[in-house]
């Protein structure tokens, strides 16, 4: 059975030296006909990991046998992230070993299933936390006459119209549209900045719906 080993650190100055030896000792005990080693540099919130997805496409392949990590932080990003990967691997049939926590590798064990389980279960729960402040911040929005979600440009236009053309300040502006004070300050600056052209306005709207523009450039 060949093996995939995967590392990863978190900065180009940080070393693997402290993951091998773990790995190194794991591989000698399990024989593996072969091993091909892949280290990627990169922080754990970092989305886009090319090179555990170089690994993945192996396993999806069945070119290796067997996928091992360190820790199960080295490659996971959530507890989703973490099931979605059991499940792929177990659906390849591909093995999956992190050797600093045996119970977490793959396994139709007692312990593994049970684990797994649990992994689930938080997950499921994890998901439905976000789900809840989700909906309880887009009810309290509502109560307070704004609609949920990322501000439109025309929010802002209107915002910076009230300090424009009628002097308002910007404090009292941005909190009648539901903006923040530093969010319509940073958007003014931004957009003071930017010229007239192809029918768009400073406020990135066409001009004659912009609610701002009849007070000039900004």
């Amino acid at each position: 059975m060949k093996a995939a080993i995967y590392l990863r650190v978190s900065s180009r100055g940080q070393k693997d030296a402290s993951q091998r030896p773990d790995l190194e000792r794991f591989i000698a005990a399990q024989k593996f006909e072969g091993v091909q080693w892949f280290t990627e540099t990169d922080h754990g919130d970092n989305t886009a990991r090319p090179v555990w997805g170089q690994v993945m496409e192996l396993a999806q392949r069945r070119q290796v046998g067997a996928v091992v990590v360190w820790r199960l932080d080295r490659c996971s990003r959530s507890l989703q992230h973490m099931l979605e990967i059991f499940a792929e691997l177990d659906r390849v049939k591909v093995e999956f070993h992190s050797v600093t926590q045996p119970g977490l590798s793959s396994g139709d064990s007692a312990t593994a299933r049970f684990v797994r389980n649990i992994l689930a279960a938080a997950a499921e729960l994890e998901l439905e936390t976000i789900r809840e402040r989700t909906i309880a911040g887009l009810e309290f929005a509502k109560s307070q006459g704004r609609v949920g979600g990322r501000r439109s440009l025309r929010v802002y236009a209107e915002a910076a119209a009230l300090v424009l053309k009628k002097g308002w300040g910007v404090k009292a502006a941005a909190e009648r549209h539901g903006l923040t004070e530093h969010g319509l300050q940073k958007y003014m600056s931004r957009v003071g900045k930017v010229r007239r052209g192809r029918g768009v306005c400073p406020h990135g709207l066409p001009p004659s719906e912009c609610p701002a523009c009849e007070v000039g450039d900004v």
